[in-house]
């Protein structure tokens, strides 16, 4: 019934096809309302199925939550995690806002951790099994792509989805040193075409090169790069982990750059590749309470949310403290402004003397 009065134009002409820039989003606000008075008698149907599934397995409690098993989580005692089952129920307080999808943030959050192991690098030590490229390499060529996304300003989550198209490309195929950039600024344009809404375009990649490669060399790696990774871009990483648990820290202005500080920091040493990404998030979130001075930097509400308690992350978090005293150029640069709060120079002094 639907499809027939949403085709049938002539019945009705306020039912245009999307794209029509004059009525884009009138259907269903103008719904016919003999459509509407119809919806509004139906009653929701339970399936065959359905019926017998309500009869085998009770209906689960909405206010709680089973804490998600993951490789880190399962290691806890029983009773810890059952210290943790009831919710705190921190998204009570952004039911009225549309875009947080209270609702579903759990839901979305469960199937993000249970996919969070599909389409990663398989093998974090893979630059050994490269001959003419090292990991001192790969961090050098990172750190000048964190560099140009602040330059062109790409939305963060391009730079996430870019390091995870490098690092899979790599893994798959040889490249030698005079190819090296090129691959590394493709994965930022096919990131960058997949996340942002108004992409970078290859002519301004070509300046930022120094016009040593052409628009043909970007397009023919750009396919040999998707056709090595079969065109699989949807991919999770710790960027939408960081965003929540940000949240559910409760973390201050100050905590939560530091939150993503860490976060691209993290960026820059494969033996970062052999964590998940929530847990790479987590750890962020801990090291930047420290820092920030919180009371509890890894609470119970942490742990609920996370499924992660505070010994799981110490060997991350120790990995990150070591990456933080290196203090990279391209990162440096952009955490030295004040909007940034200076960051650069706080968090190495910082990372010197801290001991987990």
């Amino acid at each position: 019934c639907l499809m027939v009065l949403a085709n049938d134009t002539s019945s009705d002409p306020t039912i245009h096809i999307a794209g029509d820039e004059d009525t884009l989003g009138i259907y269903p606000f103008n719904m016919p309302i003999k459509l509407s008075k119809f919806l509004a008698t139906l009653k929701p149907m339970q399936s065959t199925s359905d019926a017998l599934f309500s009869q085998i397995v009770p209906e689960q409690d909405e206010d709680k939550m089973q804490i998600v098993q993951t490789p880190a989580s399962c290691s806890a005692p029983a009773q810890k995690q059952q210290n943790l089952m009831n919710s705190p129920r921190i998204d009570d307080l952004y039911e009225n806002d549309a875009q947080d999808v209270t609702d579903y943030i759990k839901d979305v959050m469960t199937n993000l951790k249970s996919r969070e192991h599909a389409h990663q690098v398989i093998n974090y030590d893979y630059l050994k099994r490269q001959e003419k490229i090292n990991n001192s390499m790969r961090f050098v060529l990172i750190d000048w792509l964190l560099e140009v996304h602040k330059k062109v300003k790409l939305f963060p989550e391009t730079m996430y989805l870019c390091v995870n198209i490098l690092d899979r490309f790599l893994e798959r195929q040889p490249v030698s040193k005079d190819k090296f950039q090129l691959v590394g600024a493709t994965a930022l344009f096919i990131a960058s075409k997949y996340e942002d809404i108004y992409h970078i375009d290859i002519d301004g990649l070509i300046k930022l090169c120094a016009d040593i490669y052409t628009r043909d060399d970007f397009l023919m790696m750009e396919s040999v790069m998707l056709s090595a990774l079969e065109y699989n871009l949807t991919v999770v990483t710790s960027w939408p982990f960081i965003e929540r648990f940000v949240r559910c820290a409760d973390c201050s202005e100050k905590g939560q750059l530091m939150a993503y500080y860490f976060s691209e920091l993290a960026f820059l040493d494969e033996k970062f590749l052999q964590y998940e990404p929530s847990r790479i998030a987590s750890s962020c979130i801990l090291l930047a309470s420290i820092m920030d001075r919180v009371q509890s930097p890894w609470s119970e509400v942490m742990q609920y949310y996370s499924g992660y308690e505070r010994e799981d992350l110490l060997p991350c978090c120790r990995l990150l403290l070591e990456m933080a005293r290196k203090e990279p150029k391209g990162m440096n640069k952009k955490y030295q402004k004040n909007k940034y709060m200076q960051l650069a120079y706080f968090v190495p002094n910082f990372a010197r003397e801290l001991e987990l």
